[in-house]
C-alpha cells in the first residue's frame, strides 16, 4: 500500500525526532532534551565482548538457529498484534530523504516482518515504525536489533513485547 502524503504528515507529526533521527539530522542534545532513548534488542542480555561475540555469534546447529530466528519471529508477530498502523522505512542516500511504505494487509506485513532467511549475518532487514509506540525498530546484522523511541506511556507495552518474546533490551 503506497502511504499517502497525508499519512506521512501524519507520522512526522507524531514522532518528529524519531524521524529527524532516521534522517540523520538530529544531535545528542535533542534527543537528550526530548526523552529519546535507543535501546538494543538482542539475544543476549548486555553487549558482548569481543571474545564472547566470537564464541557466541556463529550458529552451532541447525536448531539453534531455528531457535533464534522464533525468537525474533515471534517479537515482530506480537508487534503486529498489538498495534496499527505499522509502516516500513528505508533511508535513500541518494535522494536524501526516508522512503516510508505501509502494507495493504496482514499477510504482506507478516511476510515483510519475516525471520525466516536470517542469518545474523544480513544488515536491517526489518524496518518499522510504530507510531503508537512513538518508535521505529529495526533488526541488525549481528541479532541485535535498535529501538529509538520517544518514552511515553506506551512505551512499557513495547518493552514488554521484548521480554514475551525472549529478547533482552539496554540502552546503547
Amino acid at each position: 500500500m503506497k502511504v499517502s502524503p497525508k499519512d506521512i504528515k501524519h507520522i512526522k507529526s507524531q514522532i518528529p525526532l524519531i524521524i529527524k533521527l532516521i534522517n540523520q539530522e538530529v544531535n545528542d542534545k535533542e534527543l537528550n532534551d526530548n526523552d529519546v532513548k535507543i535501546y538494543a534488542f538482542s539475544l543476549w542480555t548486555n553487549w558482548l565482548s569481543r571474545d564472547d561475540y566470537d564464541k557466541l555469534f556463529e550458529v552451532q546447529t541447525d536448531q539453534e538457529l531455528v531457535e533464534r530466528r522464533n525468537r525474533f519471529n515471534h517479537l515482530f508477530h506480537l508487534i503486529n498484534e498489538s498495534t496499527e498502523p505499522i509502516f516500513s522505512w528505508n533511508f535513500n542516500k541518494w535522494k536524501n530523504r526516508t522512503i516510508i511504505k505501509g502494507f495493504s494487509n496482514q499477510q504482506k506485513r507478516r511476510l515483510n516482518c519475516a525471520m525466516d532467511d536470517y542469518s545474523g549475518e544480513k544488515d536491517s532487514i526489518i524496518k518499522l515504525i510504530l507510531p503508537t509506540y512513538k518508535a521505529t525498530i529495526e533488526m541488525g546484522y549481528d541479532w541485535t536489533g535498535q529501538i529509538n523511541i520517544i518514552e511515553n506511556d506506551k512505551a512499557e507495552e513495547l518493552y514488554e513485547l521484548i521480554n514475551k518474546s525472549g529478547l533482552f533490551y539496554f540502552e546503547y
